[in-house]
């Protein structure tokens, strides 16, 4: 069974679909299962033609949503008779109580039996839906012949003036140990250090931060992230990274003194929140981003 996959609409019928990338256009390759004009056969049993995807006449992202121990989850697989979910509700707190294995910031997972989840549901996102003549309202993102994003242009976007804003004026909060290193020094985390690098990210993401111990983090970001949004990404994931540090160390210290210190977690979690610069960063991949000209969700 798919858990999770695109579909398309195009010349008045629906198709399975996978989104490609292509010149800095989003390509839909529709896949069909019987011949069809215009299809080419690449397997038994399976027809594959490429449109632009505006030309399809609507574009949804289709995924399978359940209820596990109250709260919300997203299937990401099956095992025999265990699914493997991931939270959806956005807490730390939260994944930690439920025991959830962290994947990586802000993501937890955990294979769990499958008659345990309740509400298992497609959940349905409209991605286009316009017609093929009205172009997409495209995002901030660079386009060719611009080159990729480079270290030395991070450095560059994130200047005194976007790190004041993310961070405070005393340059004793934030400095550059090295041609890619950020340190970043608050009361309650400590000494941090980033180091950037460009790369894919994977999971049509702008960027992904992993932890390593000494309160060292290596971010890659995307080498499509357009000039405007690198700072706005930056500030995000670092903002990011320090609500997940403080939801764990404030759940933490909470197991010894019972539910009353989880909800000071909570709202230790809560106070950690992106700063402006964040809050508009860049969350979404450059796919769907780029589809995303008439969004809406629904049940179905």
């Amino acid at each position: 069974m798919t858990w999770h996959s695109y579909r398309a609409c195009w010349a008045g019928t629906d198709y399975e679909a996978t989104p490609d990338l292509y010149e800095g256009q989003v390509w839909m390759r529709l896949r069909s299962k019987v011949p069809a004009e215009g299809f080419e056969q690449v397997e038994h049993g399976l027809y594959v033609h490429a449109v632009p995807a505006g030309e399809c006449m609507a574009i949804t992202f289709v995924t399978t949503v359940c209820q596990w121990q109250g709260e919300p989850f997203q299937v990401h697989g099956q095992r025999d008779d265990k699914l493997l979910i991931e939270y959806t509700g956005g807490r730390t707190t939260v994944a930690l109580r439920l025991g959830l294995e962290r994947v990586e910031r802000g993501v937890y997972r955990q294979w769990v039996l499958r008659d345990e989840v309740s509400d298992l549901t497609e959940h349905i996102s409209v991605l286009g839906n316009l017609p093929s003549s009205q172009p997409s309202r495209a995002a901030q993102t660079r386009h060719p012949p611009a080159p990729d994003l480079t270290v030395d242009e991070v450095r560059k976007a994130c200047d005194a003036r976007a790190l004041s804003a993310g961070f405070g004026s005393r340059k004793d909060h934030w400095r550059w140990s090295d041609a890619s290193t950020l340190v970043v020094e608050t009361p309650a985390f400590g000494r941090r250090r980033f180091h950037f690098e460009i790369g894919q990210v994977g999971n049509h993401r702008l960027a992904r931060t992993e932890e390593y111990p000494g309160g060292a983090h290596l971010v890659r970001l995307a080498p499509w992230v357009a000039p405007d949004q690198v700072a706005r990404l930056v500030i995000h994931e670092i903002s990011g990274t320090f609500q997940d540090v403080a939801a764990r160390q404030a759940y933490a210290s909470g197991r010894h003194d019972g539910a009353s210190t989880r909800d000071a977690a909570s709202r230790i979690e809560h106070s950690v929140r992106p700063h402006r610069l964040g809050e508009a960063a860049a969350g979404a991949g450059e796919i769907e981003r780029r589809l995303n000209w008439g969004r809406s969700d629904s049940m179905s």
